[in-house]
Parts: C-alpha cells; sequence; structure tokens
C-alpha cells in the first residue's frame, strides 16, 4: 500500500484541531488505498494521536520550533523513501520548507500568508483562502487547493439528516483548550439572564485546566445542565441542539455541515479570520475576541443566544446557509488529490 507522512502536532497550547483535520485526510486515504504516518514533536502529540489507528513516530523535537528538526527529518525522508509530506502547522519557517522540498514533494496546510510558501502544493481550506492572495502569488510551480470544498472532515459529518429548529438545546465548545475560563462565565451569564429553561450540552476540552473542571462540573446539579468528556461522536451530539457557542476553529465547519446556527468568538491569533468571515457573510453570530473584550465578549455570546432562540426564521435561514458552505466530502476530495500526486509522482 502506499504511504503518506503527515507532519502535524497537538497539545494543550495548539489543541487538537491540526490533528483532527489531518486524521479526517489520513482516514479518507486509506479508503482510496493510502496509508499514513504521522511524525510529532513529542510525548504530548503521541498522546493525542492515541487510538486512531495510525503509526506514530515521535521526532523528539520541539512543536514550535520546526527548524530545530530538519537534519533529523531530512535522513527520515531518505531512510523510508518518503515522496509526499503533509505537513499541518502554523511554526514552519521558509527555510524548513525550502530544505525538505529538496528531498520530497511537500503539501502545506495553513489558514495563514506569512510568506510565500516553498511547497508543491499549498492546501487552505478556510471560508477566507481567496482572500489571502495566493493566486496571484503563486506560479504554477505550487499547486493550490483553496477554499470550503477542502475541509477535511471526519466521516460522520457526512451523513447529513434534516435540522430541527425546534429542540431547545444549546451545544458549547471552546475547542480542547479554554484558557479564558470562558465556560464557567458563561454559565454564570445564563442563569443571570434567566436562560437555564434550555438544555446545555458542554464538551470539556482534553486540555482544561483542573480547577476549571472542577468549577463546570459543579453545574451538574442543574437537570439541563450536560457535560462531556472524550466525545465518540461529536456529529451526533451537534445534531441534537438547534444552536451552537462555538471558539472560532475547526469546529465551524464541523457545525455548518450539520446545519447548527452558531455564535461564535475569538480566543487565539489565528480564529480571527475565520470569525469576521462567517461573520460578515452571515453565517453566523460573532462575540469577538475575547482576550480584548472580557465579559462584554461572553454577555455578547448570551446576546447571541438569546437572537437565534426569538427568532426561528433567522434560524432555519442560518442552517440552510451553512450546509450550503460546507457539504462534509472534503476530506474525500483532498484525499483524491493527494493520491493523484503520488501516482503522477511514480512517472517521474
Amino acid at each position: 500500500m502506499e504511504r503518506i507522512f503527515i507532519r502535524v502536532d497537538g497539545n494543550s497550547v495548539l489543541g487538537l484541531g491540526h490533528i483532527m483535520r489531518c486524521y479526517a485526510i489520513a482516514a479518507a486515504l486509506r479508503k482510496i488505498g493510502v496509508d499514513s504516518c504521522f511524525l510529532v514533536a513529542d510525548k504530548d502529540s503521541v498522546s493525542a494521536m492515541a487510538g486512531r489507528n495510525f503509526g506514530v513516530w515521535e521526532l523528539g523535537s520541539e512543536w514550535n520550533d520546526l527548524d530545530k528538526e530538519t537534519d533529523l527529518l531530512v535522513k527520515l525522508i531518505q531512510r523510508e523513501k518518503i515522496k509526499l509530506l503533509l505537513i499541518d502547522s502554523y511554526y514552519v519557517s521558509e527555510e524548513y520548507l525550502k530544505t525538505l522540498r529538496s528531498y520530497t514533494k511537500v503539501a502545506y496546510l495553513t489558514g495563514m500568508n506569512y510568506f510565500t510558501y516553498p511547497a508543491d502544493i499549498l492546501i487552505n481550506y478556510h471560508i477566507y483562502a481567496e482572500q489571502l492572495g495566493y493566486r496571484q502569488q503563486y506560479d504554477n510551480s505550487t499547486k493550490l487547493i483553496l477554499g470550503c470544498d477542502y475541509v477535511p472532515l471526519r466521516r460522520e459529518f457526512l451523513e447529513s439528516e434534516p435540522y430541527n429548529p425546534d429542540r431547545r438545546a444549546v451545544f458549547i465548545t471552546t475547542g480542547g483548550t479554554d484558557p479564558y475560563g470562558i465556560v464557567p462565565k458563561l454559565l454564570v451569564l445564563l442563569q443571570e439572564n434567566g436562560l437555564m429553561d434550555l438544555d446545555y450540552h458542554i464538551v470539556i476540552g482534553k486540555y482544561y485546566d483542573g480547577n476549571e473542571v472542577v468549577q463546570i462540573k459543579e453545574w451538574k446539579r442543574f437537570p439541563n445542565i450536560f457535560l462531556y468528556e472524550d466525545v465518540k461522536s461529536m456529529a451526533e451530539l451537534m445534531k441534537n441542539c438547534s444552536i451552537a457557542v462555538s471558539a472560532a476553529g475547526s469546529t465551524l465547519y464541523e457545525l455548518c455541515a450539520c446545519g447548527i446556527p452558531t455564535v461564535t468568538f475569538v480566543f487565539a491569533e489565528n480564529q480571527k479570520l475565520s470569525a469576521e468571515a462567517f461573520f460578515h457573510q452571515g453565517l453566523m453570530e460573532s462575540a469577538g475576541d475575547i482576550r480584548e473584550r472580557g465579559d462584554d465578549g461572553i454577555k455578547d455570546i448570551v446576546r447571541g443566544i438569546q437572537t437565534y432562540m426569538f427568532n426561528r426564521e433567522l434560524r432555519l435561514k442560518r442552517s440552510c446557509m451553512a450546509k450550503l458552505f460546507v457539504d462534509g466530502k472534503g476530506a474525500e476530495r483532498l484525499a483524491e488529490q493527494l493520491k493523484r500526486e503520488m501516482e503522477e509522482l511514480k512517472w517521474l
């Protein structure tokens, strides 16, 4: 079986978004006869990959300084005869990519445009990808794969079902981490605003601070507060709700595939463009950057929930628009593209 190598990390700082999207691509590749092996920096990332049924090699490097692993990766490429390396990290440098590209074909998955990336394939599936100027920046030596047709979601998000706008249930997630303690503050405000007649389904991220988890679990005394850790089927949980609250990471695309009207917010630099794009295209409500707005931002999350709850027509409209943007087949499309690249290498 052909094999692609994937360089990615996940931990308490990065969260799990990078690993989850690469896992979705790897699963889609396996279905068309291409295996994947994951290359990660350290034990934290090995742990984040646990139970995903793919080979994982620990490099013993630093996830936030990839230049230090260049020599190691070059030796690995030569030893394993790696034909195609997919890299998903914001911590690459121009020299890092350029060096690796001289030894193997490089596909780079990003949401940014910090410099001209020396890559054979550049992938940006985000809603704002076409705004970043890639098409003017790159020549024919780099293949561009851009836009929401390529959002790499797990297969569970392919199984669509009709959206039910009348479920009085709200899905809440901040992703793998919650460094600003948003969830407990939000629960207090929901109670103060008389919104405890709704059900709240809250995902506790893998890297939540222990003290915060204790605070959140105190809310289990309310019969309408449901807490989840290590969720096996995120799509099923989302589809049981009529409204969602989510940080502006990869989860927004999962919610679109499920057709769930969403209030989004930002607490990391790489979330800004997504939140702005989803808001300005009329797809979601946005509470802005929590780092800057603090409690005012969390109050706007509450207002966003109220906006949806009191407007059934808006819920239906946003649900329909979201599903048009993300159909859940992006991982399959990416897998086909990557397999085609590998097949072309056989003729070189």
